[in-house]
């Protein structure tokens, strides 16, 4: 079933103040009188339909004399009031509203987690209250529509609340960016999310109103953000100018200026498929601030890649918090390599709620660590891939490794490949000194203008091209050589 989109309103102001002043985008104004509503009411487009906002429109003691109003100079018209809803929970004020000539109303509903939703408007207890509105104002056949603003904690959530949404009686749904005004002009970094995180959760939105045949429109946010949401983008009224790759005007309406002003325009360059990346690796020192951390992952996160790998996040002294961070990215496998010293300090719950790690490899400096390692990985979910990795400088500590139970090893500078023997060396052994010639898995990509691009931790160490593989016959299933590593006997097989 193909999803509709909503018409775009012509919007009425009535001003007045609001409920409470929250922490989003809704203004509060002087209110307006009924005479003055009535000229405009006469002279408002008489196509498509029309929505009446505030303020706070049931605060006002005429509310009823302006729908009728309205609805005298809009004839047969839809006519939509937008509403906090806190008013509507009973059934009387919504059939009240129904026989003044109202069609539906807008209750914006930003969250389907009540603590989040009360926190972003500032009222303890709004959420209850929009649930019971939402459905008493179907029950009295009103049509009912969900506004919801994408803020940054929010927005990982939002299939959640599309789907409660839609179940508790809404027949669409109006999906919106943050805009930095009002309250929230002071934090709208804080608030806003990054658009180039956006595409799953709207993607997602996107299929379950298809899947409950329910209209919805995206508004304020560019077609090269969520290209599947493509047949439902609208646009929110602000300044924008068209990207180097945007099709523009009808079928996009660009980036808004007063996003890319502050977040810049790197994220929205990076989204063309040329740039996406299967695999991207970051490391995370543990001696960075916490908020440095978070932007690095935040930069790989916008490259779309299939697998991010952390280093060294685990032994962060923040590490639960970037970890929990790292599985809201919208990235598909999230795996941490490295140290894991932090994790061995979190009590069996808060590793529990770290079950969206894809895979832990743990290194290990001493042979003597791998069985303190392996009861540590023990600990984790069921569900999350796990191994310990040696960090060898020599052909014998390579050997201690394996007789310790390590599952690899991770060459660091210092050895000879000449003098390599056993299962966990066959990796790194070429084909030319006895090894099986297998290609093991390389470091991922880097983006440009990483800060750290090595670290003496990651699972995969640097290779470096034999200097023979162009007259080598095995050159195409040979790992190459080491860094750092000696590699007196090679040759070149015929």
């Amino acid at each position: 079933m193909a999803v509709r989109s909503l018409p775009i309103p012509h919007t009425l102001s009535l001003g007045g103040p609001l409920r409470a002043e929250g922490r989003l985008d809704d203004a509060a104004s002087p209110p307006r009188a009924l005479s003055a509503l009535r000229i405009d009411f006469a002279s408002a487009p008489p196509s498509g339909r029309w929505l009446l906002s505030g303020g706070e429109p049931t605060l006002r003691a005429d509310l009823l004399d302006i729908i009728k109003a309205a609805r005298a100079a809009r004839g047969a018209g839809g006519l939509w009031l937008r509403t906090d809803g806190l008013a509507l929970v009973g059934a009387p004020v919504c059939q009240a509203l129904k026989r003044s000539g109202l069609d539906g109303v807008r209750i914006p509903m930003h969250s389907g987690r009540a603590d989040a939703h009360d926190w972003l408007v500032g009222q303890p207890g709004a959420a209850r209250r929009v649930v019971k509105a939402i459905r008493a104002a179907a029950a009295a056949e009103l049509a009912v529509e969900v506004e919801v603003t994408l803020t940054r904690p929010t927005a990982p959530y939002l299939a959640e609340t599309v789907a409660l949404a839609l179940r508790l009686g809404a027949s669409a749904l109006w999906i919106r960016r943050l805009r930095p005004t009002s309250a929230a002009a002071g934090q709208f970094i804080a608030l806003s999310p990054r658009m180039g995180l956006l595409r799953a959760p709207v993607e997602e939105a996107v299929r379950i109103a298809e899947d409950l045949g329910a209209a919805l429109t995206v508004a304020g946010l560019p077609r090269c953000v969520v290209p599947g949401a493509a047949e439902h983008l609208a646009p929110d009224g602000a300044e924008a100018e068209p990207c180097t790759t945007c099709p523009g005007p009808p079928a996009c309406a660009g980036v808004p200026t007063e996003y890319t002003s502050r977040f810049g325009w790197s994220e929205i360059w990076r989204l063309t498929p040329r740039q996406k990346q299967p695999s991207v690796r970051v490391v995370l020192r543990p001696d960075e601030p916490s908020r440095v951390l978070r932007a690095r992952m935040l930069q790989a996160a916008q490259l779309q890649p299939a697998r991010l790998r952390l280093v060294d996040a685990a032994a962060h002294p923040e590490a639960r918090s970037l970890l929990r961070d790292a599985l809201r990215l919208s990235v598909p496998r999230v795996e941490v390599c490295g140290r894991v010293s932090q994790l061995s300090a979190l009590p069996d719950t808060a590793l529990f709620r770290l079950r969206g790690i894809a895979r832990v490899d743990a290194a290990a400096q001493a042979p003597a660590d791998v069985a303190g390692l392996r009861a540590l990985l023990a600990r984790l979910h069921a569900g999350t891939q796990r191994s310990v990795y040696g960090l060898a400088a020599s052909a014998a500590e390579v050997t201690a490794f394996a007789e310790a139970g390590a599952d690899t090893v991770r060459l660091l500078p210092g050895g000879s490949l000449s003098a390599l023997r056993g299962p966990l060396a066959d990796a790194h052994r070429p084909p030319c000194l006895g090894g099986p010639g297998a290609v093991p898995e390389e470091a991922e990509p880097q983006w440009k203008g990483q800060v750290h691009r090595a670290s003496a931790w990651d699972r995969v160490g640097p290779k470096k091209p034999c200097p023979l593989a162009g007259s080598c016959a095995a050159a195409t299933r040979c790992p190459g050589l080491p860094e750092g590593w000696s590699a007196d006997g090679i040759r070149a097989i015929s």
